[in-house]
């Protein structure tokens, strides 16, 4: 492959996750320390994990890009997801997770590395320890352009146990534990991660306007930490992404670059 870019990003999202929670959380205070950041982000509607994570791809609202459940992509219309652009731009993506419906985030053929391990089979916690230990080995020996990192364990005690429970702030513990994992074990001064939430939730669900907001965090050379993102959406990870790897947004896409 021909590296014309030098720059990574890692894209970790952390299903479920509320800002409120990050109070609780000393993991996940101490990395936003060095981040640029907004706990009032926004995600769209409905709040729900596939139409928002196809928001987050193709940076438009689900009225465009037609997934408005968890089984319908609707990846095959018009609107470019970044992971076609990558493609088609020769960059090498990478995706790791543990629900099965993100498979229909990329088209088959475009990314480069797809790990997906069973939440269901092998238990969430098991599967995300499997699924860094796989990160770590693959991106230290490939030069990976962009790497998505998915984290069902907050999502699924949410809806087990009920949002801002002792055992949802212990699976938020959890996961935050395994994405210091996984940076401190590949990110080199090249590497920018961004942190997002698909949605947050209340009671035992999500899907309603209260879901909406989202924390988004972003470490790397161009931002600065302790910068406030301002009227942060999730549609604006697509196109800040690009422009890190020096790459044009498709003409459809209704976000912004965060810096």
């Amino acid at each position: 492959m021909n590296i014309v870019n030098d720059q990574k990003v890692i894209l970790i999202v952390t299903d479920g996750m509320d800002p409120a929670a990050i109070k609780q959380v000393p993991k996940a205070q101490e990395f936003m320390k060095n981040c640029a950041y907004a706990l009032d982000a926004k995600t769209v509607m409905p709040a729900i994990t596939m139409p928002c994570h196809v928001s987050l791809f193709k940076s438009v609202d689900p009225e465009i890009h037609e997934c408005f459940d968890n089984y319908d992509p609707g990846y095959y219309n018009k609107v470019k997801s970044m992971v076609d652009i990558f493609h088609r731009r020769d960059r090498r993506s990478a995706m790791f997770y543990s629900w099965g419906e993100l498979r229909d985030l990329a088209k088959p053929g475009t990314m480069a590395y797809d790990c997906f391990i069973s939440g269901y089979y092998n238990s969430i916690e098991k599967a995300t320890k499997e699924l860094t230990d796989n990160a770590i080995e693959y991106l230290n020996k490939n030069f990976t352009s962009f790497t998505f990192f998915h984290h069902d364990l907050i999502d699924s005690h949410g809806h087990y146990y009920g949002w801002m429970t002792d055992e949802y702030i212990d699976a938020c513990k959890f996961v935050w534990d395994e994405i210091y994992r996984l940076v401190e074990g590949v990110a080199d001064e090249n590497t920018t991660v961004i942190i997002v939430s698909d949605h947050s939730g209340h009671d035992r669900d999500h899907g309603t306007e209260e879901d909406t907001t989202i924390p988004i965090m972003i470490r790397g050379k161009n931002f600065i930490p302790g910068t406030l993102l301002e009227n942060a959406s999730i549609k604006d990870v697509a196109p800040t992404i690009l422009k890190i790897l020096d790459l044009t947004p498709d003409e459809a896409w209704e976000g912004k670059a965060l810096y």
